[in-house]
């Protein structure tokens, strides 16, 4: 095959002639000495480095030049598209920049605080109104009633009036804070004032203090009485205050939520910083609502009314938790006055509507149902706040005790407490036990003690005789009437062992240490002890087994046998003769072949446990179902333990009978308490948690693994002996062996129940506290009082102002120009990498192998 030259290599066209090389280099000079006339396109293109320019050149076809071009004026216009769309949407629809900037001031003017018991209406309070509308409202509020027609018996009552009902029933300041203090200042009674929020009636706390520098002592201490009894069951979820922290000059930002405390608790707020946000007035404003001035705009207000609004046009109504009715509860002087009627001027536009106030139906069916799904609202219904003022502050709670509090209450508070309790007992008169927070809960208590009794009773075997053992006892009678029988029946066992253990085994063991064996005080041999030959035992060894040999034949001189039945004898001594003479022999064949020692120890080890195996196979029978042993002591007396605190569970706590909710919570209250005799007992069980669920499975498990051994030892012993043995008692130690398997397995599973739990405790002690918040005792004051301590650490600011920036527009565009060019350059060089693939497969350069 002929050579290819290389095509763009100069040097290797030219043959290294003389005149061929002559005439090339006079054609060269010729050539550039011409004055040949190039376009300006081709120029650029062939000079340019940009690309995309350079297919422009007019060596390219025409059709493939427009097409080009074409290319590259489209991406030419992408860029300054780019360009144009960044800075119109940073600098003409969203012209704003944020600035921030942090400082310590040197005072900083009090918070006011807002404070929301999540209990709305009081149940004592509709109870001596009109006790048949508590009933009713309870009876649909149940939330174990599902059926659809509950609320057709709160039809009857469309003619209550709900607005009086509620402003009757609200908690009042004097109610809700029994003390209010700052610092060392005193009372901040009088600086409290109702405010009407979506959350229902709340009180805003104004301190009205300027303070100079950060700490605790400059604290504003709150202790509330949260009446947590007296919330009618289902109209609150989880009880509680809920706190908001705003600036006094923006009194409506309260609208927004806040932070949910619990009673009986003490809490304590420091504000580590202040946020004040000022947004650029094209992204704030506000806009007209029908119960707020334009002075009292916020978004978090505005949110309120049209979210009203909406629940009247689905409900048909307007409800209570309307901003219309500030006028009403909003009231300074007199937050609970007689006056229902809404101030004229201000609500004309309402009048108008002439829409009627929900009843109580309508509130509990269609309001709450609509208040429990907020909808979102656009930002151009409601703008945002142009000034916005947060406080940053973390929450540390603790258990509220008695003792801190004693200071804050007021002298008459034993005599009002007792009041409330006096009042609120017409309410356990109307409303059902299943409905009551406590009621329900000891009930489940209740519940989960009496499972956990179920559960352990067929696990553990609770029976009327006290003696009976799960799994150790049989046909009615104990393990030891069994074993007795067992014995009775087959005395080989209890009469070998004792032969074994204090005469046979003892008389061998110079025997086995010769031989290089250890027997153990019960006369096993120990496989654990490395075999170490000692011939200087050798004739001590003789000499005792020809004593042995001759006392076997007389049984009155030999330790065991004497006390043995004549066929249990027969049976020894059919066991005992040919380990004696085959040991001795193989001994004297060790005295007479030192020179073979250790191999013919090696034999004798072998003959020595073949013979005396037998012997200790019917040894463990004895010794493994010997109910003295260490390990049925401990599962007997852990058993006896569990069931007798099971069985006085069962039969002497009140709690174990209690169902249907038929509880009284005065006796659950004296029974329960800490040192009430039923919570000692339930103390006393759960004490036994370990012992139930870990130590008495783990001695099950050891007692069948022992049950199982003596089967397979008796197997054994009769086929070493063929002796046959009788195998109903095999296959009751074999029901022992699976009774207990069976308690291994399911014990465990005690610790998944909640009362094993240790929490249940706990659960039980608190129940018993609430259940005394029904009556006039000191726990009373720890459940439904809730302390706040609420103080500045730090007068750190942050400010963030938001504003206009032309020097935005120079960045922006560059920035959008050079994501313009930059996605044009790499499209067009994808596209200029395609048409050079394209050119060079044409000219089939680099696709061959090529050759010089």
């Amino acid at each position: 095959m002929p050579r290819k030259r290389r095509s763009e290599d100069v040097d290797a066209m030219v043959i290294a002639t003389s005149p061929i090389k002559i005439k090339v280099e006079q054609f060269i000079e010729e050539t550039s000495s011409m004055d040949v006339y190039i376009p300006a396109l081709d120029r650029f293109a062939e000079d340019t480095s940009m690309l995309g320019f350079r297919y422009l050149h007019t060596r390219y076809k025409t059709w493939f030049r427009v097409l080009w071009g074409f290319v590259v004026v489209f991406f030419i216009g992408l860029t300054f598209y780019q360009v144009f769309e960044r800075v119109t949407y940073y600098f003409i629809k969203n012209p704003l920049t944020t600035r921030r900037s942090y400082e310590t001031l040197p005072n900083m003017y009090f918070p006011t605080i807002g404070v929301c018991n999540k209990m709305q209406i009081k149940a004592s309070s509709v109870a001596s109104k009109n006790p048949d509308l508590l009933r009713g409202m309870c009876s649909v509020l149940d939330e174990s009633s599902s059926n659809s027609s509950r609320f057709d018996e709160l039809d009857k009552f469309d003619d209550v009036d709900i607005l009086s009902l509620y402003r009757n029933s609200f908690q009042s300041a004097d109610d809700l804070f029994v003390s209010c203090e700052f610092g060392k200042s005193g009372s901040c009674q009088d600086e409290i004032r109702p405010i009407y929020t979506p959350f229902g009636l709340c009180y805003s706390v104004s301190p009205n203090k300027t303070i100079l520098r950060p700490g605790p002592e400059t604290t504003l201490s709150l202790v509330l009485n949260l009446e947590v009894h007296e919330i009618i069951p289902g109209t609150v979820v989880e009880p509680g205050v809920v706190l908001s922290i705003y600036d006094g000059a923006s009194s409506l930002s309260h609208y927004s939520e806040g932070i949910h405390l619990e009673a009986g608790k003490v809490v304590t707020i420091p504000v580590n910083e202040v946020r004040k946000l000022r947004l650029h007035e094209s992204s704030c404003g506000s806009t007209k609502m029908e119960s707020f001035s334009e002075k009292e705009y916020s978004k978090a207000a505005c949110e309120w009314s049209v979210s009203v609004k909406q629940i009247e046009k689905e409900c048909g109504c307007i409800p209570i938790r309307n901003p219309i009715y500030r006028g009403v509860f909003d009231n300074k002087n007199d937050p609970l006055n007689n006056s229902t009627e809404i101030p004229k001027k201000k609500y004309k536009k309402w009048k108008k509507r002439n829409i009627p106030r929900c009843t109580l139906r309508q509130e509990i069916e269609c309001v709450q149902e609509k208040l429990n799904i907020r909808p979102h609202i656009d930002d151009s219904i409601c703008p945002d706040d142009c000034d916005d003022i947060s406080f940053s502050s973390i929450v540390f709670g603790g258990k509220l005790s008695s003792s801190e509090i004693v200071s804050m209450l007021p002298s008459d508070w034993e005599d009002t407490k007792e009041k409330r309790v006096a009042d609120y007992q017409k309410v356990l008169e109307v409303i059902p036990n299943k409905m009551i927070p406590v009621v329900r809960n000891v009930q489940q208590l209740a519940d989960e003690l009496q499972l956990f009794v179920k559960e352990a009773s067929e696990i553990f075997g609770v029976s009327d005789n006290f003696h009976d053992v799960k799994c150790l006892s049989l046909d009615g009678r104990t393990y030891e009437s069994f074993i007795n029988q067992f014995y009775s029946y087959e005395p080989t066992w209890e009469r070998i062992t004792t032969y074994l253990q204090h005469s046979l085994a003892r008389e061998l063991n110079s025997t086995a240490l010769c031989l290089g064996l250890f027997l153990t005080e019960k006369g096993e041999i120990d496989d654990t002890v490395t075999p170490v030959v000692n011939m200087t035992l050798a004739s001590i060894s003789l000499l005792q087994l020809g004593q042995i040999e001759n006392s076997l034949g007389k049984a009155n001189f030999n330790y065991g046998l004497t006390m043995m039945h004549e066929s249990t004898r027969r049976v020894v001594l059919g066991l005992a003769h040919p380990l004696i003479t085959e040991v001795r022999d193989c001994v004297t064949k060790m005295y007479e072949n030192l020179e073979r020692v250790e191999e013919i120890a090696e034999d004798c080890r072998i003959i020595f446990k073949n013979r005396y195996t037998p012997l200790i196979e019917a040894s463990n029978v004895h010794t493994k179902t010997n109910p003295n042993s260490e390990s049925f002591k401990l599962y007997t007396e852990a058993m006896k333990k569990v069931l007798a605190k099971l069985q006085i569970l069962k039969t002497r706590v009140r709690m174990s009978e209690w169902k249907d909710f038929k509880i009284d919570l005065k006796e659950f209250e004296s029974s329960y308490r800490e040192i009430a005799k039923d919570h000692v007992e339930i103390e006393e069980m759960l004490k036994l948690r370990k012992t139930m669920v870990t130590d008495i499975p783990a001695l099950a498990n050891e007692l069948s693994e022992t049950f199982l051994a003596a089967t397979e030892s008796r197997r054994k012993f009769a086929v070493l002996t063929g002796i046959a043995a009788d195998e109903s008692f095999s296959d009751k130690f074999s029901n022992f062996s699976k009774c207990l398997d069976e308690l291994h397995e399911k014990a465990p599973n005690l610790k998944k129940t909640r009362f094993i739990r240790g929490e249940w405790l706990s659960r039980l002690r608190n129940q018993v506290l609430m259940a005394q918040s029904y009556s006039p005792t000191p726990q009373y004051d720890v459940v439904n009082l809730l302390h706040i301590k609420f103080y500045f650490a730090h007068f750190k600011q942050e400010t963030i102002l938001q504003e206009r920036s032309y020097n935005l527009f120079l960045l922006l565009a560059e920035i959008g120009g050079t994501i313009g060019l930059y996605v044009g350059a790499t499209l067009l060089t994808a596209a200029e990498t395609l048409v050079f693939l394209c050119e060079r497969k044409k000219s089939n350069i680099f696709l061959k192998p090529q050759f010089i």
